[in-house]
């Protein structure tokens, strides 16, 4: 799934569940983080399209990474993220699912417990699962076209800061 996709239903997402500005921003950010890994593409093709989908695509990462984020921030603020980054890497590993029915794909959410085919995840045709990848695109550019004016839309939720500390300043 293309770094949209997985921005915008991150958002739609945080959004319905009526998350505040720092949720969100969590939501956001943590949808794209499994993708992290396509950086091992500096240590190499062979290296990164082996690794790609595998650690950072899976359910002990959504938990040890959201474990982690929820230590370190509710001392400083007192606040739950467990849930809301839990949901969002979760959310990530769900939207590429569809597509490992037409590309080749390590996506194993279970890793490194049980080792699935990942065709065997969305055991249907090329077809379905491009028209599956293609409506949650379609649904992702809806969001953005239906919110991005917004003050807290998918571009708004950034500025909102800084017209906070101009209006103080």
């Amino acid at each position: 799934m293309d770094p949209f996709t997985h921005y915008m239903i991150g958002f739609a997402l945080g959004k319905k569940m009526g998350l505040d500005i720092p949720g969100k921003k969590c939501m956001v950010l943590f949808s794209l983080l499994p993708d992290i890994d396509t950086l091992t593409i500096l240590l190499g093709y062979d290296f990164a399209s082996s690794f790609h989908g595998t650690v950072t695509h899976s359910l002990l990462f959504a938990i040890l990474t959201a474990g982690t984020v929820e230590t370190v921030y509710f001392v400083k603020h007192r606040q739950h993220l467990f849930p809301v980054v839990f949901a969002a890497i979760s959310l990530h590993i769900l939207l590429d699912i569809p597509q490992t029915s037409f590309m080749s794909s390590n996506l194993n959410p279970f890793y490194p417990f049980h080792p699935i085919p990942p065709q065997r995840l969305f055991p249907v045709g090329r077809t379905v699962g491009m028209a599956v990848v293609l409506a949650l695109f379609l649904t992702a550019l809806w969001t953005f076209l239906k919110n991005w004016k917004d003050d807290e839309g998918p571009i708004g939720l950034w500025r909102r800061e800084k017209k906070e500390e101009e209006s103080r300043g």
